[in-house]
This record gives C-alpha cells, structure tokens and sequence, in this order.
C-alpha cells in the first residue's frame, strides 16, 4: 500500500518531499541521508523526472498550480454503471473524466483540479465542475419517471424487470449524451 506523497513549494524553483512510501526503504535511507527528518529539496527542473519516478497522489494538484506538468481536460460526459443481480437493475450516475484511468466522481463534485498517474507520468486533471453538474441533470431528468427507486440523487435500484427495461430505454434515448457500462 502507497502512502500520500506530501511536496511543499519551498520556492517557485524549488519543492521539498517529506513523505515517502513506507515500502521504498531505499529511498528512506537517501531522504535520510541528505535531508532534516527525510526532507530534501528538489530543483524544479528535477520535478518531470521525479514525476516519472514517483507516483504522486491526487490531492498535490494544487501545490504550484502543476506548473510544468501536462493539463488534461476531463471528459464531463457522464456515465451510467449499470449492474443485474437477479431481477434488479442498479444503475449508478458518475463522471469519469479519463477513459483510460479508473477515477470516479459524483458529477459536479470534489476538486477541479487534480493531479493523476496518466500514460506513465503525472499530470493534472482539470474537471469543468459545472458542466459535469449540467449533464448530469440531463441524465437525472431522463430518469424522473424511476424517482421512486432512487436511492440517492446518483443511484437507483430498480426491481422490476419493465421498469428496469424503460430505464434503459430512457438512457437510450439521451443518444451519446451518457455512456453506458455493464457491470459483471
């Protein structure tokens, strides 16, 4: 298990990293060596290849605006996760703002901003909160006739097998305007 990474600007050329991995005993020992209590400073410069080196975790986004690493702007295209257990259909509206990493947001929700682990290097995810929050509702409002099953304003759980069909049939009907994913 990975702990959180923890960087603090010491200046606008310069962080410092003061947590670490407890299973990285090698880098333990080099923290150590050259910093107060595992603390040492890193030149900017060395940021990109520290990022390749070290997976830092989603909250460091905001630590020097990301200055330097790649921005991707998140998809707000909202998802359904749609799962069958027996005769009841459970259906699950999130964004996730990259195809290709597992990351899954209440629409509207959390953070604009975020640092991610994309295609080997880190990155900052920049998520358009309002406009997940807009298609979202078009979603929530294709889906008011299923209001009684809704678990939550994100959830429902469907146990009739017409009404879970008419609930697809409504998704259907939002025409790429919602992905859909079937859960095993």
């Amino acid at each position: 298990m990975i702990e959180d990474y923890a960087l603090r600007a010491v200046s606008t050329k310069c962080y410092a990293l003061y947590s670490f991995p407890k299973e990285t005993r090698a880098a333990m020992n080099v923290f150590k060596a050259y910093g107060d209590e595992g603390e040492i400073e890193i030149p900017k410069s060395g940021m990109d290849a520290m990022a390749t080196l070290t997976p830092i975790q989603g909250e460091l986004a905001a630590i020097g605006g990301g200055e330097g690493l790649q921005r991707i702007q998140g998809d707000t295209t909202p998802l359904v996760r749609i799962e069958f257990e027996s005769e009841i259909i459970s259906l699950s509206l999130r964004t996730k703002p990259l195809n290709d990493v597992e990351l899954l947001f209440l629409p509207g929700a959390g953070q604009p901003e975020r640092m991610v682990a994309h295609k080997g290097r880190s990155a900052v995810l920049v998520r358009n909160l309002a406009a997940e929050k807009q298609a979202a509702d078009k979603v929530r409002s294709a889906l008011e006739d299923f209001e009684s099953w809704a678990e939550n304003d994100y959830a429902w759980r469907i146990d009739s097998f017409i009404h879970s069909l008419k609930a697809l049939a409504a998704l259907k009907e939002l025409d790429g305007a919602v992905r859909l994913e079937w859960r095993k």
